[in-house]
């Protein structure tokens, strides 16, 4: 009898509470009236619009993405215009893999989402966002999320796709929440609160709470390379030791499984070596990677941008190129030399012969006699017989003078063109490789760099490589 007496005065105490609640929300609905409530409610989604326009940065390019199962319309929300695919067909694109259809959606911003089942939506469809534009803003809206489930959805998130800028928003009660994954907390944000997102993403860059980034280093055309202790050298080490401090985070320098320092594409469309580590999320930064080819249908290659210009290696014969240069016989090389031999003895012997037709215009100069004369001087035989003859021993010093200081020049021209018989051979330069006939012979992967020569100029040394046979060693490593 207690227990029912107990009972009963706990149904009686409910029903006259529930009277009183009764009354009391028809008194607020007096006070407030219909009109007032729906006036806080487009309040609350226009604080919402702001809030998701300051997450996007005032980006206009925004893709909504409408599964059409949820009661909660964007449009509402958005009443302006929007690029706009609906999420299932956008879905049956990907599996399709028809690429070519949704090109147009990976250089958008931004996409909104609306979806009911968070599990299924946020968990299966993330990864066709991811494969779209990992980088991009994503808003994700719910019916009903709990604190538990975005918590397991942001670290889903961040550790399988590496999406970071995704903003959950609760229909129910306005609340939104973003996710900083370097110390793992949620904020949760509403719409009375005025939050900084753009201080935010500031705050989430500046400090890195030492998170581990994997780095892959490529040692691309023998430029750059990693020492055993793993600590990178060159300019790009600064770069990397400047990251490290300003955004507090730890390198870690990981090498490709397969060896294969710089990569290449399979036949089969695989990538392999250091391209594979990055398109397939097994590291998280490219050091000083030099790519000119565009690379089709991937998606995660982004790369830290080369400090130094490409620099093309070739391996070429030695001595390739016949010698020509001969000591003995003895031969005057260069051919100025002997030129300005023959022209002063001729010299000397007209400025003479012009010389005493001035100063004796009545005697006959014969220019054969001056011939000998000179002759006889070069031979030193003609100080005693004519020791008047002034002009001609002064003729004679300079020609001595003159003979000392081109036998030196010809002594330095031979010497010059010694040392150069173990290099004359050599191939030096591009142009000389372009015309000696060799096949150029380079690994797959660099190959592509002579591929886009094709759009440059005919007479450019680029479109001469381009034109040149190539022949792809797809066994070929650089090392």
């Amino acid at each position: 009898m207690k227990r029912k007496s107990v009972f009963f005065c706990f149904l009686v105490f409910q029903s006259v509470f529930n009277q009183i609640e009764s009354q009391d929300d028809e008194k607020k609905y007096e006070k407030f009236g219909i009109e007032e409530i729906e006036s806080n409610e487009a309040i609350r989604n226009n604080d919402l619009k702001v809030m998701i326009h300051d997450f996007f940065n005032e980006q206009n390019k925004v893709s909504v993405m409408d599964d059409n199962k949820s009661n909660f319309s964007i449009h509402n929300l958005f009443p302006f215009e929007f690029p706009t695919v609906i999420l299932n067909s956008f879905n049956n694109l990907h599996r399709g893999n028809n690429k070519g259809s949704i090109k147009g959606y990976n250089m958008l911003h931004g996409y909104i989402c609306v979806c009911t089942d968070y599990n299924h939506c946020f968990n299966h469809e993330l990864l066709y966002l991811s494969t779209i534009n990992p980088l991009a803003n994503i808003v994700l809206i719910t019916d009903g999320i709990h604190l538990v489930s975005v918590k397991k959805f942001f670290a889903n998130a961040w550790k399988r796709y590496k999406m970071l800028n995704i903003l959950i928003v609760n229909t129910k009660n306005y609340a939104s929440f973003i996710y900083n994954p370097f110390n793992s907390t949620v904020i949760r944000i509403t719409t009375e609160t005025k939050f900084d997102f753009h201080q935010f993403h500031v705050e989430r860059t500046s400090n890195l709470y030492g998170y581990p980034l994997k780095i892959n280093v490529f040692d691309c055309l023998m430029l750059c390379r990693v020492l055993k202790d793993f600590k990178y050298e060159l300019a790009c080490s600064e770069i990397l030791y400047a990251i490290k401090r300003l955004m507090n985070i730890t390198l870690e320098y990981v090498e490709p499984s397969d060896k294969e320092e710089f990569g290449y594409i399979h036949p089969n469309g695989t990538y392999m070596g250091a391209l594979g580590e990055i398109e397939y999320n097994r590291v998280d930064i490219a050091v000083d990677l030099r790519i000119i080819a565009e690379f089709q249908d991937a998606s995660n290659l982004y790369f830290l941008k080369p400090a130094f210009p490409v620099k093309f290696c070739f391996v070429v014969p030695n001595n390739f190129y016949p010698l020509t240069f001969e000591v003995f016989p003895h031969k005057f090389v260069d051919n100025t030399v002997l030129f300005l031999v023959i022209f002063s003895m001729f010299t000397l012997i007209v400025v003479t012969y012009t010389i005493n037709t001035i100063q004796n215009p009545a005697s006959k100069t014969n220019i054969t006699n001056i011939a000998l004369s000179y002759f006889s001087i070069y031979n030193n035989v003609s100080t005693v017989s004519t020791p008047t003859n002034f002009y001609g021993r002064l003729l004679y010093a300079t020609m001595l003078l003159f003979t000392i200081i081109m036998a030196n020049s010809y002594q330095g021209s031979i010497i010059t063109q010694l040392n150069r018989r173990g290099s004359a051979a050599n191939i030096d330069t591009i142009q000389q490789l372009l015309t000696s006939g060799l096949a150029i012979r380079v690994p797959s992967g660099p190959d592509k760099y002579i591929r886009d020569f094709e759009s440059f100029p005919r007479e450019s040394t680029q479109r001469q490589l381009f034109d040149k046979k190539i022949i792809t060693d797809t066994s070929s490593k650089i090392q």
